[in-house]
């Protein structure tokens, strides 16, 4: 925090002694709990009596496992019979038909309405694409490498794709350069699986069927991350979100469209 804000770093660090132990883990960590106490307070504050929504997500720890943050409405003393939506990311432990959340919510209260997120079903219908297109989980894997960014970059296999977007908008402004350093490793490379591996990405990336990946998915992505910045803001409600879906839709359909023209008038020149 001191990072950030000038006046706890000039007033806790910088008038403290060489000694404080406020950097230590177990004193950040008791920080933290107090931060998370009153943070609590003031939302079960702002609920007051009114009615409320349960929302759980899930997140990944530097050990790609999965973590279940979950608000206990029972702990902070807030009643069931006050809920009036839930939502989760799909998992079935969650939200299956018979043993998950959602149906033991439901026992409680017939009024807590399961609605799936509309920006994860997004997500998901992308995921189902690529893992099931030879091409795309190899366009993919190729830009990965060819940026450089293993490390950052989202699996196919995840739900997180502003990522790709952002990464395929990046290697277009890159090209060039990424061209250049492929050609470099490939006839400089100190180590023979280096430029050997440079040398087939290159080939990967110069062909005609990347590129063409490339611009296509610029456009398929440029039309799904608007609608997903979209469906995620807070003041977002229903009826606009089922007009943004049916306009993403539309917007889609005429990709399709003008693809198909091109590929007709393509087929009459040959």
């Amino acid at each position: 925090m001191a990072e950030d804000n000038d006046e706890i770093n000039r007033v806790v660090l910088d008038n403290s002694p060489g000694n404080c132990i406020m950097k230590a883990p177990d004193i950040q960590n008791q920080i933290i709990s107090s931060f998370a106490h009153f943070v609590s307070k003031a939302i079960i504050c702002d609920i007051g009596d009114d009615v409320f929504a349960l929302l759980v997500d899930e997140a990944r720890d530097v050990s790609i496992k999965e973590q279940w943050p979950l608000l206990y409405v029972m702990k902070f003393g807030l009643s069931l019979s006050r809920v009036r939506g839930q939502g989760y990311d799909g998992a079935s432990n969650m939200q299956g038909e018979f043993n998950g959340l959602k149906s033991l919510i439901l026992k409680e209260n017939k009024y807590a309405f399961y609605v799936h997120c509309f920006a994860h079903q997004l997500q998901l219908a992308l995921v189902e694409i690529t893992e099931k297109n030879k091409q795309l989980c190899e366009f993919f894997g190729s830009l990965a490498i060819g940026l450089n960014q293993e490390a950052t970059l989202k699996r196919p296999g995840d739900t997180h794709w502003n990522s790709y977007y952002f990464t395929i908008v990046s290697m277009i402004k890159l090209f060039s350069s990424v061209v250049d350093v492929l050609e470099y490793l490939a006839n400089n490379g100190d180590v023979v699986a280096h430029y050997g591996q440079a040398t087939i990405l290159l080939r990967s990336i110069e062909c005609f069927e990347f590129a063409f990946v490339l611009h296509l998915m610029r456009s398929v992505l440029g039309i799904t991350n608007d609608l997903s910045q979209a469906l995620q803001k807070k003041a977002q409600d229903l009826a606009n979100a089922e007009k943004l879906v049916t306009f993403a839709k539309d917007r889609l359909q005429e990709l399709r469209e003008d693809g198909r023209i091109v590929a007709r008038n393509f087929r009459l020149l040959c």
